[in-house]
């Protein structure tokens, strides 16, 4: 007869039980974990713990997991909202640039920037060149002068180290007997133009018959102008490319004309491999043009033109009576002037 025991009167202590039990697994970890940082020093900085390290040692928590969840998403909608508007801003900064510069030319000298596309996408490159060298003789034209000699000096590097027509080039068919160092001295080429241009890794790979292109007897003239720090390359009186340089204490190179008395190439940092040129072993790059004054300049020594192993060399100042130029810049400087060219150093 005896009922055995009323489970109806443990309902009040389990849901009491419950009523703390969940709120604190749902909080745990939300507070501190009991450590303290310890002072370093007698100063009391303390050591600063990465966020990641951090975080491995945390205990999960669902609330801070959504609240930080919700801060990351707001964080990313307004990073995204901002590069936007900063791209949209560039893009119309960059239009209304372009804009600004095309009212400021003369209709004369939008017709021909209009021809140069025309050409351009005609592929006639020679065409193209041709307006571009007549735009750079014109005065109202200055405020574009800069992207005018970027554009020549690209399509030249182009026609003339590439497998195309140029007005300078030519073709040449090889005869029996011919040989590389001699075709360089009949068409007033270097060697290793003619290497280049024609795809030739060694000289003997010349092959009777085949046609290769040569540059008839150009006439090449480099001007450096120290206070501008940009040497000019000129074809035949003719603009031809710009190049940036670095010069090592330019007044100590005198102003005048020199020649170019010795090719150095394939330095390899070795004072060996260069014995008569003025610049440094290991920030000269892969290729050195020495010069020697002209008969009126007494008294002076050697100028080298060289190249940099870096971007970084390239931006420190070089040793004295050199300058110094980006190694892609010199190799294509090395490849088209011949030694007894003439190189002008101006203020």
């Amino acid at each position: 007869e005896n009922p055995g025991p009323d489970f109806r009167k443990l309902w009040i202590p389990l849901v009491l039980v419950m009523a703390v039990v969940i709120p604190a697994l749902f909080f745990r970890g939300c507070g501190s974990d009991g450590r303290e940082d310890k002072p370093e020093d007698e100063l009391g900085s303390t050591r600063y713990r990465l966020p990641e390290v951090e975080a491995d040692r945390e205990r999960p928590s669902l609330l801070k997991h959504w609240f930080f969840s919700r801060r990351a998403r707001e964080t990313a909608a307004k990073t995204a909202d901002g590069a936007a508007a900063g791209l949209a801003g560039d893009a119309a900064h960059t239009a209304a640039g372009l804009a600004q510069t095309q009212r400021k030319l003369s209709p004369e000298v939008q017709r021909l920037m209009e021809q140069v596309a025309e050409s351009e996408n005609a592929d006639d490159m020679p065409g193209a060149r041709k307006i571009l060298l007549h735009l750079l003789t014109r005065r109202d034209a200055e405020e574009i002068r800069a992207f005018i000699e970027r554009k020549i000096g690209a399509l030249n590097t182009a026609m003339a180290f590439g497998d195309r027509a140029m007005p300078e080039k030519t073709r040449h068919k090889v005869a029996a007997g011919e040989v590389i160092g001699r075709l360089a001295l009949r068409y007033g080429n270097t060697a290793d133009y003619i290497l280049r241009v024609n795809g030739i890794d060694r000289p003997e790979r010349l092959r009777v018959g085949r046609e290769i292109w040569v540059l008839q007897n150009p006439v090449f003239e480099l001007t450096i102008f120290k206070r501008a720090k940009k040497a000019v390359l000129t074809l035949n009186g003719q603009f031809f490319k710009s190049y940036e340089v670095i010069l090592g204490k330019p007044e100590q190179i005198a102003s005048g004309s020199y020649a170019i008395k010795s090719r150095i190439k394939d330095l390899g940092g070795s004072a060996q491999a260069r014995p008569s040129g003025p610049a440094a072993p290991g920030e000269s790059g892969t290729c050195e043009l020495v010069l020697s004054p002209g008969a009126a300049m007494t008294g002076l020594g050697a100028v080298s033109l060289h190249g940099a192993n870096d971007e970084f060399s390239f931006s420190q100042p070089p040793v004295e009576r050199s300058a110094r130029f980006r190694n892609a810049d010199i190799e294509e400087v090395f490849l088209l002037m011949r030694a007894g060219a003439t190189v002008n150093f101006t203020e």
